[in-house]
C-alpha cells in the first residue's frame, strides 16, 4: 500500500499556512526522489535521475563485494538506507542514500579492510573525533566518477553494546545479512532520533513503511525489550507515536507498550510539532532540548 506520508492530508495541512513545498522542503529532507515518483513532476526528474544512478552504482558495488564475502566466514550486515533500497522502495531514485552503512565484528574488521583494499577502496583517516564515530571506519571509492563512502561499524549502536551475532538473516544481494525486523526498526529509530534529530523526514518516513509493510511479523514484546536493553525506548516509542500522528495505525502497539519515560515523553509530544518537522534547523534550541529528552536517562 502507497503510503501518504508526504500528502495534503497528513503533514502539509498542519504546518504553517504560509508553508510549501519548496525546493528548500525537499532538499533538506532528501525529498526529491519521492517528489519526483509522486507527482512526475519534470522539475524533480534530475533530481530522481543522480539518485537513481547513485543507488544503481552502489547496488553494483556491493554485488562485487557480496561474491567474495560469499566464501567467507563472518557476516557483513548491511544497514539503513542502502537495506532499505529494493524493499521499501522499489523505485531506485526515490530514496536518497548518501553512504553504505555495513555492521561488522571487530575480530573480522581487519580481513574485510582487506577484502575493501583489493576492491579499489582506500580508507578515510579523519571520520571525527567524537564518540559517535569511535566504532565506525570509513572506506571510499571513485566508480563511474561516482564517489561511494562505505562506513564500516563494529558496534550497532555507539552508546550501547547489543550483541548482534544472532540478529541477522540473509540480504538480497547474495554475500550479505540484514537486521531481523525487531532490531531493524530498534536501529531506524534510534538513528531518527539520536544521529539525525529528526532534522529528515526522509528517516521518518523509513520507520513508517517498515512498520507500514512488517508489523505482522515484527514480534512487538521483543521489540521494546529490545528498544529497552539498546537504551532506545523513548526514541522508538515517539518515533511510532510521530507516525500515528502521520496517519499509520500502531494505536495497539503503543497501547501495549511498557509505560516507561512518562516525563519526557509528555514534553517531547509538546515540543515536536509539525511546524517543528517542516524545519527542524529553525529552532536549535528546542531540538537541543529534544535530543536530551530522547535519552534513556531519567
Amino acid at each position: 500500500m502507497e503510503t501518504t506520508l508526504i500528502s495534503d492530508a497528513n503533514i502539509q495541512s498542519k504546518v504553517p499556512p504560509s508553508s510549501t513545498w519548496d525546493s528548500d522542503f525537499l532538499e533538506r529532507h532528501d525529498l526529491y526522489g519521492y517528489a519526483y515518483r509522486r507527482t512526475q513532476d519534470k522539475a524533480y526528474y534530475p533530481y530522481w535521475k543522480t539518485q537513481h544512478n547513485r543507488n544503481t552504482a552502489i547496488r553494483s558495488e556491493l554485488k562485487k563485494l557480496g561474491e567474495k564475502l560469499e566464501v567467507e566466514p563472518f557476516q557483513v550486515i548491511v544497514l539503513k538506507g542502502a537495506s532499505l533500497i529494493g524493499d521499501l522502495y522499489q523505485d531506485w531514485g526515490e530514496r536518497f542514500v548518501a553512504d553504505v552503512e555495513l555492521l561488522i565484528s571487530y575480530n573480522d574488521l581487519w580481513k574485510f579492510t582487506d577484502i575493501l583494499k583489493s576492491d579499489g577502496y582506500r580508507p578515510v583517516s579523519k571520520l571525527g573525533q567524537t564518540s559517535k564515530h569511535r566504532h565506525t571506519h570509513r572506506f571510499a571509492k571513485r566508480s563511474n566518477d561516482i564517489q561511494i563512502n562505505i562506513d564500516v561499524h563494529t558496534e550497532l549502536f555507539w552508546h550501547s553494546r547489543l550483541n548482534f551475532d544472532q540478529q541477522a538473516q540473509p540480504f538480497q544481494i547474495k554475500g550479505f545479512f540484514q537486521l531481523n525486523p525487531e532490531i531493524q526498526l530498534v536501529h531506524l529509530c534510534g538513528s531518527l532520533s539520536h544521529e539525525d534529530q529528526f532534522a529528515s523526514l526522509s528517516s521518518l518516513m523509513d520507520i513508517y513503511k517498515y512498520v507500514e509493510r512488517y508489523k505482522g511479523r515484527i514480534d512487538w514484546p521483543l521489540f521494546w525489550k529490545q528498544a529497552q536493553k539498546a537504551k532506545l525506548f523513548t526514541s522508538a516509542f515517539f518515533s511510532l507515536f510521530l507516525c500515528q500522528k502521520l496517519g499509520l495505525k500502531v494505536q495497539l502497539i503503543l497501547y501495549k507498550a511498557p509505560k516507561k519515560q512518562l516525563f519526557n515523553l509528555y514534553f517531547l509530544k509538546k515540543l515536536v510539532d509539525y511546524s517543528f518537522l517542516y524545519a527542524p534547523t529553525k529552532y536549535p534550541t528546542r531540538q537541543r532540548l529534544i535530543s536530551w529528552l530522547l535519552h534513556d536517562r531519567f
